[in-house]
C-alpha cells in the first residue's frame, strides 16, 4: 500500500511539474506568486497562538521555568507571526509544494508528525533554513539555488525535523536564561555563561544531523554519498552562484577600454575554510560536521540509494526557479553587485534571456545613482572582503567614478534597447540618467566624442622609457602623462562614441 501510494505521489508530482514548467517563460519571467488558500499559520492572530503554547505549559513546572518559557513563548510567536506576515513567505507555490513533496517522502511512515509539520520558502538569497518550536520549517530560496541534488534537500530537511522534535530552540533559550540569571555574575563569568551557550547549541546541531540521519534520512532511499555534496554547500555558501571569470569586455564597446587600473591584476583565491574555530559559533565547523557524518554513514548501506526520487528535471526546474528569484531578491535587498554578477553566471546558459539582461541593466542603473549620492559603500560590497571570480567585478563596480557609472549604465542601457526599442522601462531610466548626468554630473554632449581620435597622436605607455628616467620625479611624469593621455583619449570620452555615431 506504501509503495502504491509512492507512486501515486511521484505521479501527481511529475504531471503538477511538467504543468508548471510548461506555465514558466523564463525569457519574459515572472516572479513566483502564491495561490490557494491562505494558511491559518499566516490568519491567525499572534495573541491567539501565544495564549495556546501559553496554555500548554506544565504546571508542574518550576515557576522560574515557567516564567522563561513563557517568555520565549511571547518572543517566538511574536518574530514568527512577523515574518509570516512579512510578505516574504511563499505558500502553495511550485517551489514551496516540491519542498512539501520531498518531505512527504521523509515523514512516509510517520503520518501524525506530517500533518503537525508545515514548510514555506522564505524570499531570501542566504543559503540557509530553520526550524520553528511550532511545526513550521522555513526554506531559503538561496538554498535551493545552490544545492546539486534532491537529496540535499532531503537531508536538510531532516536536520530541521529532528530540531523541532527535540524542542531545541526552547531549550537553548532556556539554557541561555539558566546561566544568565545571576545578575551578580562578574563580566568574566558572563563570557564563560555565552561559551556555554554556544557549546550547547553546537550540541545540538550534532544532534540534529547524528537524529536527522538515524530517524529519518537513512529510512528513505536517498543517496548516503550525497550528504557530504551538502556539506560542500555549506562550506562554500558565501559564494554565488558558480565561480566564472568575469570578462570587462561585456561591459565595453569596441572602441573604449577600461583603464587597466579598474582591473585587479589577481583575484583572492576562493578558500572556503572548513575548519575555522567555531568556539563563539552556534554550528560546529563544517569539518567536524562533515567528519561525524562520515563516520556515521559507514553503518548503513549506500547500494541501490540515488539521489532523486522524483525525476531530475523537476529539481533542475525548481534550482532555476530559486535562482532567477533569488537575482530578484538581490536587487530588493540592494545587492546589486550580486545581481549583476549572478545574472552574467546565468546568461552564459541563457545568453539571449532578457529577464537577466534586464536585471544587470537595474543593478548598473542604481549603482550609478548612489553612485552621484556617494552612498557606492550601501550597495557594493567591499572587494577586500570577496573571494573568486566575482572579486573581479566587484572592483570594477567600485573604482568606477560618478560619471564613468552613469555613462557604462547608460550605454548598456542603450545597447539593450537596440535589440527592445519600444521597452518603456528601458526608456524611462535612460532618461533618468540623462537628466543626472546633464543636471547632478554638469556634463555636456561636447564632453564625448563623436569620431574616433587619430590614434597616432595617442600617447602609449612606454615601461622602458619610463624605467631610464633619470629621477623619480620624471618617472612620475612620465607615467601621469600617457595615464591622462590614456584615460582621456582612450576611455571616457569614447564611451558613447558609437552611440553618438
Amino acid at each position: 500500500m506504501r509503495k502504491l501510494y509512492l507512486l501515486l505521489l511521484c505521479f501527481v508530482c511529475i504531471l503538477n511539474s511538467v504543468k508548471a514548467q510548461q506555465a514558466v517563460d523564463f525569457n519574459q519571467y515572472q516572479l513566483l506568486k502564491c495561490s490557494g488558500k491562505i494558511p491559518d499559520d499566516i490568519t491567525k492572530l499572534f495573541i491567539e497562538n501565544y495564549t495556546n503554547d501559553k496554555n500548554n505549559i506544565s504546571k508542574t513546572d518550576k515557576r522560574s521555568v515557567r516564567k522563561s518559557k513563557d517568555k520565549f513563548l511571547q518572543e517566538s510567536n511574536y518574530l514568527i507571526n512577523q515574518l509570516l506576515i512579512s510578505g516574504k513567505v511563499y505558500f502553495n507555490d511550485t517551489i514551496t509544494n516540491y519542498i512539501n513533496h520531498v518531505a512527504d517522502i521523509i515523514l512516509k511512515d510517520q503520518s501524525e508528525l506530517r500533518k503537525t509539520l508545515r514548510f514555506y520558502t522564505i524570499k531570501s538569497p542566504s543559503v540557509n533554513a530553520f526550524s520553528t518550536d511550532k511545526g513550521i520549517i522555513f526554506v531559503n530560496l538561496g538554498l535551493l539555488a545552490q544545492i546539486t541534488s534532491e537529496a540535499q534537500l532531503a537531508f536538510v530537511l531532516s536536520h530541521e525535523i529532528v530540531h523541532y522534535i527535540k524542542k531545541h530552540n526552547m531549550n537553548l533559550y532556556l539554557t541561555k536564561k539558566k546561566l544568565l540569571k545571576n545578575k551578580s555574575l562578574g563580566q568574566d563569568d558572563v563570557n564563560e555563561s555565552f561559551l556555554k551557550v554556544h557549546h550547547r547549541s553546537r550540541e545540538m546541531e550534532g544532534e540534529a544531523d547524528e537524529l536527522g540521519l538515524l530517524d529519518y534520512y537513512s529510512k528513505t532511499n536517498y543517496s548516503l554519498t550525497e550528504i557530504d555534496a551538502a556539506m560542500d554547500v555549506l562550506q562554500y555558501a558565501y559564494l554565488p552562484f558558480d565561480d566564472l571569470k568575469f570578462d570587462k569586455s561585456y561591459l565595453e564597446s569596441p572602441y573604449f577600454r577600461f583603464p587597466d587600473a579598474y582591473m585587479l591584476d589577481e583575484i583572492t583565491p576562493i578558500k572556503g575554510k572548513d575548519d575555522y574555530d567555531d568556539t563563539l559559533s552556534t554550528h560546529p565547523n563544517v569539518k567536524k560536521r562533515r567528519d561525524a557524518l562520515q563516520e556515521m554513514i559507514k553503518a548503513y548501506d549506500n547500494k541501490g540509494k540515488q539521489p532523486f526520487f522524483y525525476p531530475k528535471e523537476n529539481f533542475l526546474f525548481i534550482k532555476k526557479l530559486a535562482r532567477f528569484e533569488c537575482i530578484n531578491q538581490f536587487i530588493i535587498d540592494q545587492n546589486y553587485d550580486d545581481a549583476i554578477y549572478n545574472s552574467y553566471i546565468m546568461l552564459k546558459e541563457y545568453p539571449d534571456n532578457f529577464y537577466l539582461k534586464k536585471s544587470i541593466a537595474t543593478g548598473l542603473y542604481l549603482i550609478s545613482k548612489y553612485k552621484i549620492d556617494g552612498k557606492t559603500a550601501d550597495v557594493v560590497s567591499n572587494y577586500k572582503k570577496i573571494e573568486g571570480e566575482s572579486q573581479q567585478l566587484n572592483f570594477l563596480l567600485k573604482k568606477l567614478e560618478k560619471k564613468d557609472a552613469s555613462v557604462v549604465a547608460l550605454r548598456f542601457i542603450c545597447s539593450l534597447l537596440k535589440e527592445y526599442p519600444n521597452n518603456k522601462y528601458f526608456v524611462d531610466i535612460k532618461n533618468d540618467i540623462l537628466k543626472d548626468m546633464f543636471s547632478k554630473l554638469d556634463l555636456k554632449p561636447t564632453d564625448f566624442l563623436t569620431a574616433l581620435p587619430d590614434t597616432s597622436k595617442t600617447a602609449v605607455f612606454d615601461s622602458t622609457l619610463v624605467k631610464n628616467a633619470e629621477n623619480k620625479y620624471d618617472r612620475i611624469k612620465l607615467k601621469k602623462k600617457t595615464t591622462d593621455a590614456s584615460s582621456t583619449n582612450n576611455y571616457f570620452k569614447l564611451m558613447l562614441v558609437d552611440l553618438l555615431q
